[in-house]
């Protein structure tokens, strides 16, 4: 089987739970093949609220009853999904009204960043995304003066820092 998606929209909900609410705007061309999926196109988010809850004790340890099985060696399932050969390159961009609120930091977002990936290496980012807003520290709220969150083509999860709160 073969399939080629275009997705177009302009603010539709895209999720609406107690944690979080986005409509996004997006413009993706999907092709699908048996062995690949390629993503590319623009996905823009005019208006979200991200408000993840947080647990006051840390982290959840794993229940008692928790039994692992050969974690050496994968399911099947699993491991159909790992050659499934996966790329994309898709422009984010964040409006005006991206809200991030939890454990005394709120926050308004914005920016552009564009994701890439390619099959078998890691998820990249470009771009630059800003904040601003408050953190509450020490008993006090520290006002965001400088809020940079930068990607230069390395992995998405480790971007660069530059946050000065006063």
């Amino acid at each position: 089987w073969q399939s080629h998606l275009k997705i177009k929209g302009k603010n539709v909900e895209v999720i609406n739970t107690t944690t979080a609410w986005a409509l996004a705007s997006p413009n993706l061309d999907i092709e699908m093949a048996p062995s690949r999926i390629k993503v590319t196109g623009d996905l823009t988010i005019p208006e979200a609220l991200i408000t993840p809850s947080t647990a006051e004790t840390g982290a959840v340890k794993v229940s008692k009853d928790v039994v692992i099985i050969n974690p050496n060696n994968p399911l099947a399932e699993e491991k159909i999904v790992s050659d499934l050969a996966i790329s994309s390159n898709v422009k984010l961009t964040l409006g005006n009204n991206v809200s991030f609120e939890t454990a005394g930091f709120k926050s308004q977002l914005g920016g552009t960043l564009v994701v890439s990936q390619q099959p078998g290496k890691i998820t990249v980012g470009n771009g630059e995304l800003w904040v601003d807003g408050t953190y509450k520290a020490y008993g006090q709220d520290l006002k965001i003066e400088k809020g940079q969150i930068f990607f230069t083509g390395g992995p998405i999860e480790n971007p660069g820092l530059n946050i000065e709160a006063f």
